[in-house]
C-alpha cells in the first residue's frame, strides 16, 4: 500500500534552505555586475591620455592631472629596464613641477643611459634638471631649456632624478626622454664595443664614447686626423707653429 506522499522525494531541508538564499545573492551580483559596466561603459567627452574613464570624467593615473590627465605634475618612480617618460601628449601646461625617478628594480647597479629627443622648451624659464642618484643632492649632470638636438648622457650610479618645471607663460611642445639599461650612450659611435656599459673603443679612437680620432703608426708623418696642417708624429699631432693641441 501507497502512502498518499508517494512520488518524488522532496529536497531535503538543507539544501532547499541553499537554493532560497543563494538565488537572490546572484540577483544582487548580476545587478551590481551590470551597474559597473554601465558606469565604466559611459564615455568621456574628450579621451583620457593617462587615466580611464569613469562616469563620464577622467580618472587620472599616478602623476598626471589635468581633464584628459594629459600633464604631468607630482612624482613618479620608473623601474622598467627600459621606458620613456614625456611631459605629455600636447604642449605642456603653465606651473609644471614633475619629478621623474628611474631605478632598475633588479637593483644591478648598472650604468643608466638617458636619451633627449624632440627637445623645445622656453630657455630662461622653462627647464628640465637631470642628476645623478635618486635626489637633488647628487651630481647635476645637466640642464637643459630652449630647443636641443639629440643628447645622451649616463649617469654612473644607475639611478636618476628629472626634474622638469615650468613658469606661468609660454608653453611649448616640451620633450620625449628615454632610458635604458647596460647600454652606453651614442652606441660609442660606432667605432667601438659596448661592455658593462663602457665603450672599448677600437685602434685609432679615444674618448668615453668613441668621439675623438688619435694618430696610429698607420698614420706616421700624414695629417691623419690631425687640423690645420698638423701631422702625426710618434702617436700625436705635430702642429703648426700656429696652432696647438693634441
Amino acid at each position: 500500500m501507497f502512502s498518499a506522499h508517494s512520488g518524488r522525494c522532496p529536497l531535503p531541508f538543507q539544501w532547499t534552505s541553499f537554493i532560497f538564499l543563494i538565488i537572490p545573492l546572484l540577483v544582487l551580483a548580476n545587478q551590481a555586475s551590470f551597474d559597473l559596466e554601465k558606469s565604466l561603459s559611459t564615455s568621456c567627452d574628450r579621451h583620457c591620455y593617462n587615466g580611464v574613464c569613469l562616469n563620464g570624467s577622467c580618472v587620472c593615473s599616478k602623476g598626471w592631472v589635468g581633464s584628459q590627465c594629459d600633464h604631468c605634475y607630482g612624482r613618479i618612480k620608473l623601474t622598467e629596464n627600459q621606458s620613456q617618460l614625456i611631459d605629455g601628449p600636447l604642449d605642456y601646461s603653465s606651473s609644471s613641477k614633475c619629478t621623474w625617478v628611474i631605478e632598475n628594480e633588479k637593483k644591478s647597479g648598472a650604468p643608466l643611459n638617458i636619451k633627449l629627443e624632440n627637445f623645445q622648451t622656453e630657455c630662461g624659464w622653462d627647464f628640465v634638471y637631470i642628476y645623478d642618484g635618486d635626489g637633488v643632492y647628487g651630481e647635476q649632470l645637466a640642464a637643459f631649456c630652449g630647443e636641443q638636438e639629440v643628447q645622451e648622457l649616463s649617469a654612473p650610479s644607475g639611478k636618476a632624478l628629472i626634474y622638469f618645471f615650468s613658469d606661468l607663460a609660454m608653453n611649448l611642445n616640451g620633450f620625449n626622454i628615454s632610458y635604458e639599461f647596460n647600454k652606453c650612450p651614442y652606441n660609442c659611435n660606432s667605432h667601438g664595443v659596448c661592455e658593462n656599459s663602457k665603450c672599448k673603443c677600437m685602434r685609432g679612437f679615444t674618448g668615453a664614447y668613441c668621439e675623438m680620432r688619435i694618430c696610429t703608426e698607420e698614420d706616421e708623418g700624414k695629417p691623419g686626423p690631425c687640423l690645420h696642417g698638423g701631422v702625426c708624429k710618434n702617436s700625436r699631432c705635430s702642429c703648426t707653429a700656429s696652432y696647438h693641441g693634441k
